[in-house]
């Protein structure tokens, strides 16, 4: 009490030393920082500039409730802080509750005019109906702890005063004056969207201005728009999880903004969750509570967005947020926490709870669009309850989330096949992968084919992802889904088992009826990406079950310090209840990636080797990738050979050899329709005897035999849509090669 009187003093007597030169006005605000019942105190001054070597006079900061405070944390930023005096239930306020603070260590630092400052923070047990900074000198005069004839005999006015005295004697005074924002504080609902009133009133004004304000805090129509729904869904590998937000009713922008990004997963107490990827923005594990009293069977793990990213929800599109993997017996039950419908895990739906913590899971996207009026996105509970299963209910092999197409846990119209059932499987067929480098010579593609078996049209991949094995300096970048949904799960970088070497994990996300893949055309292409800077030395798909079995970083499971390698699970939907199954049988075509250049033609090896094995195959490959020069086999002629002029009779040893094909000849168009035109420049040599146009197979199609380099048309119109080489050679060799597309 002493103490409070001296700064008293203290402060009359600098407001009569520098007489009428007030000049500053000091403002606080309590503001909810977060939904786990953060408080900052900010300070404001409204009318000049505090330089940093202002003195200190008063530092009291008093804070008012309804409910009895209990301050689970005290973190300075400004100053060094501590708790002072605190008394509820007093015989002049029996309904309020009083917490000061004080500053126990000066700090100087500036205060610039309107820029807001936080000086500490605290966390709070519970919410209250009611908290504001006590202002003894305009709306709590009349409070009786205003002054020091109260029942205590204490003074709680807040007091926040700086001070310069220049050496004239003159000088500048700048205090405390009253409060902004009363309302940012508040960490009630009102209108139960899911959105406390402190996020929603972004001015904290407590009323809704349009223009200004999201959303009104007790007004629901003006709040949610449009529900988003939570999943938690077993990942193709079986040994993970992933958890997906889906839009309900409508498209949310790139430019739309997270507000509150709570979610906390259920399960049981002897699950535990490790190793979270982050997928869309950047997540980590907030709280990790096992066995609670109130529910000691089960175990509550909260992920907390703490950087957001800018993406794109469509209407009803899954879109995976994070994923975990876990370690454990497959839990009995595996759920989202969601405290808008009463469940066993109320307890902790609020913060009055034996870890004073609020786990219910909040998700929000919001736009302001041009004319102020908000857009808001908000959780509102779950969708596929039963897609996280991992137990096997037939102990057919496969876990329930797999089977159960439509997630709700039971075989109905939607699934193709029952996850009760084990004889519903009358086939197994296998799936072959291939890596091949494309004709831009840095873009590759990941390339699937039915082994032995096409399926039908009504197939749905249950199970899939794709390890690409490359050096660890390469650096690869765009992948773009094709057929499908596909996702860079993760990537090991180096690994302890092989050092030199990069892992890529890309694994399917989401495939029917969505992302369809059509397995009864045949080879069909999964997904592309590219790779810059030089050739890599190898580069390949990663088969754990035969080719590369050896190799140290493959394991039967993935984990965290190994791979499964490729895997593949296709079901096809007979007849009935019965299936046919497809899963990943081995790599195809091992060297199609190469791109490398051994014979230094210009074309690459991927490009030469047509069936991608390395190895020259008469009658299969268009060139030799070791050999430069050298003549295109007799292959048979598939297509009718258009004669437009006798052949040239040229002298033994009269051939020319272009590199640059640039000089040559061009084609148009390119992509092609029915006729192909042929333009040869002006410095092209009359050397050439024939055109050809073959396929991806080796096999020519059309061989054209011409006189001089005269511009010429090729009719391509009976051509199967695709890509093809068109080369020109004399009776020697191969002398240069271009590609086009057939529409």
């Amino acid at each position: 009490m002493n103490a409070q009187k001296t700064i008293g003093s203290l402060l009359l007597f600098s407001v009569l030393l520098v007489g009428n030169s007030l000049c500053a006005q000091i403002y606080f605000k309590l503001q909810l920082m977060d939904e786990d019942l953060t408080y900052g105190v900010f300070a404001k001054i409204t009318d000049g500039n505090v330089p940093a070597y202002a003195s200190f006079l008063g530092s009291q900061i008093t804070v008012v409730s309804n409910e009895e405070l209990v301050i689970q944390q005290l973190e300075s930023n400004l100053c060094q802080w501590d708790i002072g005096n605190a008394f509820s239930e007093t015989d002049e306020s029996p309904d309020k509750s009083y917490l000061s603070f004080y500053a126990t260590e000066l700090e100087y630092f500036a205060m610039a005019e309107n820029e807001e400052l936080l000086l500490f923070t605290f966390k709070l047990n519970k919410c209250p109906e009611e908290m504001y900074i006590l202002d003894c000198g305009h709306s709590n005069s009349s409070d009786a702890f205003c002054s020091w004839d109260n029942s205590l005999g204490l003074n709680f006015s807040t007091t926040f005063t700086r001070l310069i005295i220049n050496s004239t004697g003159q000088g500048a005074v700048y205090a405390y004056a009253g409060n902004y924002g009363p309302f940012a504080w508040d960490c009630n609902d009102s209108d139960g969207d899911g959105l406390v009133n402190a996020m929603e009133d972004l001015n904290g004004n407590g009323i809704f201005d349009i223009g200004i304000d999201n959303s009104d805090p007790n007004d629901e129509l003006n709040s949610i728009v449009n529900e988003i729904k939570l999943k938690v869904q077993l990942m193709p590998d079986g040994n993970s999880w992933g958890v997906y937000a889906k839009s309900i009713d409508k498209e949310i922008p790139s430019y739309s903004l997270t507000f509150d990004n709570l979610i906390t997963v259920v399960t049981d107490n002897d699950f535990f969750i490790e190793n979270i990827y982050s997928h869309k923005g950047l997540w980590e594990i907030l709280h990790e509570i096992n066995a609670p009293v109130e529910n000691p069977d089960k175990a509550y793990t909260s992920f907390y967005l703490i950087q957001d990213e800018q993406y794109t929800m469509g209407a009803g599109e899954d879109v995976l947020l994070f994923s975990f993997d876990a370690f454990g017996d497959c839990p009995e039950e595996m759920s989202i926490l969601n405290c808008h419908e009463p469940n066993m895990e109320y307890p902790f739906c609020d913060v009055n709870n034996s870890h004073n913590v609020s786990l219910g899971t909040q998700f929000v996207r919001g736009i302001l669009n041009s004319t102020g009026f908000p857009t808001f996105h908000s959780y509102s509970g779950n969708y596929g309850i039963y897609a996280w299963d991992c137990s096997d209910n037939d102990g057919d092999g496969f876990p329930n989330a797999h089977e159960d197409t439509n997630g709700n846990g039971i075989f109905d119209g939607g699934d193709v096949s029952d996850l009760n059932s084990f004889d519903e499987y009358i086939a197994e067929h296998g799936l072959d992968l291939k890596l091949q480098l494309l004709d831009d010579e840095f873009t590759y593609g990941v390339f699937v084919k039915p082994a032995n078996y096409i399926p039908d049209s009504f197939t749905i991949a249950v199970n899939a992802q794709v390890v690409l094995v490359m050096p660890a300096e390469t650096y690869w970048t765009n992948l773009e889904s094709i057929n499908g949904l596909w996702n860079n799960y993760t990537t090991f970088q180096g690994p302890e088992q092989n050092p030199d070497k990069k892992y890529v994990q890309i694994q399917l996300t989401q495939g029917e009826p969505t992302y369809p893949i059509p397995f009864n055309q045949g080879e069909i292409l999964l997904f592309t990406f590219n790779v810059f800077g030089e050739c890599p030395s190898e580069m390949y798909l990663m088969d754990c079950s035969s080719a590369n079995a050896s190799d140290p970083f493959c394991c039967p499971i993935l984990n965290s310090n190994c791979s499964s390698g490729n895997q593949f699970s296709v079901m096809e939907f007979q007849s009935g209840q019965s299936i046919a199954y497809f899963k990943f049988n081995h790599n195809y075509a091992p060297f199609a990636w190469d791109c490398k250049d051994n014979d230094q033609d210009g074309i690459l090896n991927a490009l030469e080797d047509t069936n991608g094995n390395g190895v020259f195959d008469p009658f299969i490959d268009a060139s030799d990738l070791n050999k430069p020069n050298i003549n295109i086999p007799n292959n048979e002629v598939v297509a009718d050979v258009l004669t437009v002029a006798p052949p040239v009779e040229l002298e033994k040893n009269n051939h020319f050899f272009y590199k640059n094909k640039e000089q040559a000849f061009t084609l148009s168009p390119n992509p092609v329709g029915d006729v192909l035109f042929i333009n040869f420049k002006k410095d092209t040599p009359a050397t050439f005897a024939s055109l050809i146009i073959f396929d991806l197979q080796g096999r020519i199609l059309k061989e054209i035999k011409f006189v001089d380099n005269s511009p010429f048309n090729i009719d391509v119109a009976d051509l199967p849509a695709g890509l093809y080489f068109i080369a020109l050679q004399n009776d020697k060799v191969i002398s240069l090669r271009e590609k086009f597309v057939k529409n």
